[in-house]
């Protein structure tokens, strides 16, 4: 099922009429006021037919009940249900004492109570799913692991990995990321199984355990499609974009970067295009990829960077871009990046000899094809245009790294290097990395021709390494060759070490004036900014000075990726996605993916836990996020989707660090408010969203 994204997010009776009136205390009000709102729209209410929670972040309606839960979809037609789960036994091995009914429902804020003797069973519902728990306040008796029964109605579990995968027909929805601690704290070993097509078990090692014992999964929704290697350490998901339309069928599709993939040569790395459809894209492997593209070069690690090109040869189909940034053309890692075409049929299946357009540095160990970007229509011929970084570049300077702008035409983008290009932009700093990231900026100042950024993490503006952004305009003749002197914006990191640039992407037009914006990564910060554009374009800045800044208490990687995600939630403002692969929720370094809706006022200053969905893996060590980007609108419904790369995620046994790649779906389905609290009153629309984790 889908990432229902949400409608529009508006403070009715709030003075939000520009973005001047969105500073100081009274933005701080604001701020907080949004907040408590977005909390508090999760908590259960009493209705006339029972208490009853939404979660917009899931499209869920839980109704509670002393025996249990049912789950409804919240926006389909009739509101279906989709499952119905119950406690049926507590005990050890077969020797399960029956449960019987709640003696009281209790609601409290976001918390909900079913009591029985000797156990509570609690709910919480949140943005990252509906959090079931169970304390127990005294040890059953026996020999065995404690074992929890649950009877599942309505939906047909399996196993999937470390979680169990809830079957409605219409829908699939996770109960996974469980926890057991005991009375001290003391984490317990536990397990999810399944017993037969209506029971699921909660099993856990609480040999030792003090009493009480508190048990804690959480059920999400899943992915609606996950792309995988099948392949140990593939790293499949390394890199994720959205490919366009390359088949010409009305449905954006999808590639993805596997850089370990071996295809013959050990490493040579792999990039994989998936086809949109009225269904959306399927779940997938190599074998029903659409196309597969391998550098057959051991090491060359083709698919570091992926990217739809746009249209280079005015065909009416788009075509993509990947790089290979270890690939040796006559120089040893000197990097290259490979323009594959779209047609009637797709992308044919094909390696370096079969590209279209192979760009290189020419230069040993410059590490061309780091980053890869379609560049938009740089010069208004009718024709995009891609750019390529090359961060160890020298040109003049150690490691001052470059980026390259070639052009597309009537034959599409010609085999090229440096001294082709039609614009080099480099950085005049020894070891500044810039190229580390490229990206198509849109058009920041509106006057018809779409503009580039270029990061530059290392960069010493007036603090050593806070890193850099650089946006340089389109023209009649297209972006001139430059370096930061001659850029036409100069964003600064503002604070040393914090690798401000290493991450770039055009945000999209946030706020609905018609230009054009930008989204920056900081991860050694932890943080990621948002600088709009203007008549003028995007005005010279730091992060102090950013339109929005999203950033974390440290101790993440939050910004290593950025993307413009399209407008998942219907509102006519464009939404940017974040990604933090150290990020941990339940599961150390499971990593996190974070939607952050524009608005009249754009995106809301926050962190993490203010995003409008949060998207995480629930294993270990998977590192979700290490790339997300917009996928365009891969099922026609006229709604954003995203996808996101894990590529450490391990979908079964025996495959580990294989990667994935998960899609998610937005459609606009506006709702008006509905809740419990008399807060809530002042919402004239509330956020709708959902997040989700992958099927294991």
């Amino acid at each position: 099922m889908d990432l229902r994204a949400l409608g529009v997010s508006v403070l009715a009776g709030l003075a939000l009429s520009s973005a001047a009136s969105a500073s100081g205390p009274d933005a701080d009000w604001q701020a907080r006021a949004r907040d408590e709102l977005a909390r508090r729209e999760y908590w259960a209410s009493e209705t006339a037919a029972g208490l009853q929670a939404p979660n917009r972040a899931h499209d869920l309606r839980t109704w509670f009940e002393p025996t249990g839960i049912r789950v409804q979809d919240r926006t389909a037609p009739g509101s279906p249900e989709l499952v119905r789960l119950s406690l049926f036994g507590v005990g050890r091995g077969g020797a399960l004492r029956a449960a019987q009914p709640g003696e009281a429902i209790a609601a409290s804020e976001g918390r909900v109570e079913v009591r029985r003797p000797g156990i509570v069973e609690w709910y919480v519902n949140g943005p990252r799913g509906l959090e079931q728990g169970f304390t127990l306040t005294d040890r059953p008796a026996g020999r065995g692991p404690l074992v929890v029964e649950l009877a599942v109605a309505g939906a047909r579990p399996a196993l999937r990995g470390d979680a169990i995968v809830l079957d409605t027909g219409s829908r699939r929805l996770r109960y996974g990321a469980l926890r057991a601690v005991d009375g001290a704290g003391r984490p317990l070993a536990a397990h999810l199984a399944v017993t037969s097509p209506q029971r699921l078990r909660i099993v856990v090692d609480d040999a030792g355990a003090s009493w009480p014992v508190t048990i804690d999964p959480l059920l999400q929704q899943s992915a609606d499609a996950q792309l995988e290697s099948n392949q140990a350490a593939a790293s499949f998901g390394w890199s994720v974009a959205g490919a366009g339309d390359v088949n010409g069928d009305g449905y954006d599709d999808v590639i993805v970067g596997a850089i370990r993939y071996d295809a013959g040569q050990a490493d040579e790395g792999a990039a994989f295009v998936f086809l949109g459809s009225p269904t959306g894209i399927g779940n997938g492997n190599p074998t029903t990829a659409a196309a597969q593209l391998e550098s057959n070069l051991a090491g060359a690690y083709m698919g570091w960077s992926v990217a739809g090109a746009g249209d280079v040869n005015g065909d009416g189909y788009d075509d993509v871009i990947v790089g290979a940034r270890s690939y040796s053309a006559g120089q040893s890692a000197e990097g290259a990046a490979f323009v594959f075409l779209g047609s009637a049929s797709g992308i044919a299946s094909g390696n370096p000899s079969t590209a279209a357009a192979q760009l290189e540095s020419n230069q040993a160990n410059a590490f061309m094809g780091w980053s890869v970007a379609g560049a938009g229509d740089v010069n208004h011929d009718g024709y995009d245009d891609v750019i390529v970084g090359a961060p160890s570049y020298a040109s003049g300077q150690s490691a001052e790294g470059a980026a390259f702008v070639f052009l597309g035409s009537a034959s599409g983008i010609a085999d090229g290097n440096p001294g082709t290009a039609a614009a080099v932009i480099q950085s005049d700093q020894a070891s500044a990395n810039l190229g580390r990231s490229v990206a198509g900026a849109g058009d920041v100042n509106h006057d018809g021709y779409d503009d580039v950024i270029v990061g530059a993490p290392n960069y010493d503006g007036t603090l050593s390494n806070e890193g850099a952004a650089f946006v340089f305009l389109g023209s009649a003749t297209g972006v001139a060759s430059g370096n930061p002197t001659s850029a036409a914006t100069r964003l600064l990191g503002g604070l040393a070490s914090a690798a401000f640039g290493s991450s770039v992407a055009g945000a999209g037009d946030v706020n609905g004036d018609h230009y054009a914006d930008v989204i920056v990564g900081a991860p050694t910060q932890g943080a990621a900014f948002v600088f709009l554009g203007s008549a003028s374009g995007i005005a010279d800045a730091t992060q102090a000075t950013a339109a929005t800044q999203l950033t974390t208490a440290g101790g993440t990687s939050f910004g290593t990726s950025v993307a413009g995600a399209g407008d998942v939630n219907g509102d006519g403002y464009a939404d940017v996605i974040v990604g933090d692969p150290n990020f941990s929720a339940t599961q150390p370094a499971e990593g996190g993916a974070f939607v952050y809706f524009g608005s009249a006022l754009g995106v809301p200053s926050g962190s993490p836990a203010t995003a409008n969905v949060e998207l995480v893996s629930g294993q270990l060590s998977a590192y979700l996020g290490q790339s997300v980007a917009g996928a365009g609108d891969v099922n026609g419904d006229g709604g954003a989707d995203v996808i996101v790369g894990s590529y450490f995620f391990e979908s079964v046994p025996g495959e580990a660090d294989e990667g994935i790649a998960l899609v998610y779906h937005g459609v606009p389905v506006p709702e008006p408010a509905a809740a419990g609290a008399a807060a809530l009153a002042a919402l004239a629309a509330l956020r709708r969203g959902r997040a989700a984790r992958p099927r294991c």
